[in-house]
């Protein structure tokens, strides 16, 4: 396993030392014909596994967790397949701007003498879960970048906070297919790209009415919820009330709730 590449779970956010972005697992600049395989990547203070400027790269079935910002990331670079990858996201530590990570983000940043060269990359078979986004491109930082002869095919992205499959780059011959989503795709440029035999399976009904699956924290709140530390804010419609701020007399419910369990009730109070 590669860990720990960095000094807390916050990674240098409120006031801490800044993030040092070093990956767990990195291909640099001119890197070709690289195999990462069986990998246990997790809790690290930049990328899990990333392929910068590389070319001709295998990432073939590791599993990455929590993982700061991208588990997987492929940054202008070609013929690079991701593959048969398991990634998760707990949202437990390593958050971006309190968010949990990206699945697998293709990426086109600028590096000098290099331009653009993310093409013919395939994201195959890979199984994405409570990560912010599963698999996304990004638009490129040059005006001329594209996603160019890249298939993402054969995944299943089974939950997350934003997009299944997310397209912000503009494209040149991308095929999306047979995907297993909770979401429809996202595709900002419908050019150059066909999407076929996609599954969408939603995802499952969250238990209050203003805390829609797609939240960051809908797992934290339906578990203070089951453990009956909290009843919400509402039960007519049942409500959470998510942004709404808590009491110090609430906090102290949930608190005691948290540590004694859900029937506790404390000793009348002595004044």
């Amino acid at each position: 396993g590669v860990t720990e590449n960095g000094s807390s779970p916050s990674c240098g956010e409120g006031g801490e030392e800044e993030v040092s972005w070093g990956s767990g697992i990195k291909v640099e600049r001119g890197a070709e014909n690289i195999k990462i395989i069986n990998n246990k990547v997790f809790n690290n203070c930049g990328e899990g596994i990333a392929v910068t400027m590389g070319n001709n790269v295998e990432i073939i079935k590791n599993v990455t967790t929590d993982n700061y910002s991208v588990n997987i990331y492929i940054d202008n670079s070609s013929f690079v397949t991701v593959d048969d990858n398991k990634i998760n996201c707990t949202g437990q530590g390593y958050l971006r701007d309190n968010k949990p990570a990206i699945g697998i983000a293709i990426g086109e940043e600028r590096f000098s003498g290099w331009g653009n060269q993310r093409h013919d990359n395939k994201v195959l078979n890979n199984y994405v879960e409570g990560c912010q986004d599963g698999i996304v491109s990004w638009e490129g930082e040059m005006s001329t970048a594209k996603l160019i002869d890249s298939v993402i095919s054969g995944n299943t992205v089974v939950n997350g906070a934003g997009r299944a499959i997310g397209l912000w780059s503009k494209n040149q011959n991308v095929l999306i297919e047979n995907n297993t989503i909770y979401a429809e795709p996202f595709i900002k440029y419908p050019e150059g790209v066909t999407v076929i035999n996609n599954t969408v399976i939603g995802s499952t009904p969250s238990i209050f009415s203003d805390v829609p699956s797609t939240y960051w924290a809908v797992s934290y709140i339906e578990s203070l919820y089951n453990a009956g530390i909290t009843g919400g804010c509402s039960t007519s419609p049942l409500l959470y009330c998510p942004s709404s701020s808590v009491t110090r007399a609430q906090m102290a419910v949930f608190l005691l709730r948290g540590t004694h369990g859900s029937g506790y009730t404390p000793p009348a109070a002595s004044g």
